[in-house]
C-alpha cells in the first residue's frame, strides 16, 4: 500500500436541501407533464382540423392515471399553478431574446387566439340547450 492508501479518508456526509417529500412532489410533477401536454396539444390540433381524435380518448386515460400516480407518490392532487406551468405557452426565457418586443408581440397573438379559439367551443355549448342544461345549470 502507498502511504495515501494509509491515511484515513475524511468524513464526509452530504446535505440536501429538499426534503424526499420535495423531491416526491418534483418528480411526480414532472410524471404528469409529457401526458398533459400530449392531450392540450392534441385537442388544440384536432379542434383546427388535425391531430389524431381517436387518441383523445387514451391520452385522457393517460392524464388521469398520471394525476393519481401523483396523488399517491404525494398525497395531495396537483396544484392549479403547476398545472398552468405545464400548459404555459409563455417563453420564460423571453427577456434573453435580442427580439424582445417581436416575440412578445408573437406571444400576445397566440393568446388572443387561444381565447378567440375557446369563446368559440364555449358557444357551442350556449346553442345547445341539451349542452347548455347540463353543464352550466346545476342540479
Amino acid at each position: 500500500m502507498s502511504s495515501k492508501d494509509d491515511k484515513p479518508s475524511p468524513h464526509i456526509r452530504v446535505v440536501a436541501e429538499n426534503s424526499k417529500s420535495d423531491i416526491d412532489r418534483e418528480r411526480a410533477k414532472r410524471d404528469i407533464e409529457w401526458p398533459l401536454l400530449r392531450l392540450a396539444a392534441n385537442i388544440m390540433r384536432v379542434s383546427r382540423g388535425a391531430g389524431d381524435p381517436w387518441e383523445i380518448p387514451v391520452q385522457c386515460a393517460d392524464v388521469i392515471k398520471s394525476f393519481h400516480a401523483y396523488n399517491d407518490a404525494t398525497g395531495d392532487w396537483p396544484h392549479g399553478e403547476d398545472i398552468k406551468e405545464i400548459l404555459s405557452f409563455r417563453d420564460p426565457d423571453l427577456h434573453q431574446y435580442r427580439y424582445r418586443e417581436l416575440e412578445d408581440a408573437i406571444e400576445t397573438v397566440v393568446s388572443g387566439s387561444l381565447r378567440m379559439a375557446a369563446g368559440r367551443l364555449l358557444i357551442k355549448i350556449e346553442r345547445s340547450p341539451v349542452l347548455f342544461v347540463k353543464y352550466l345549470i346545476p342540479i
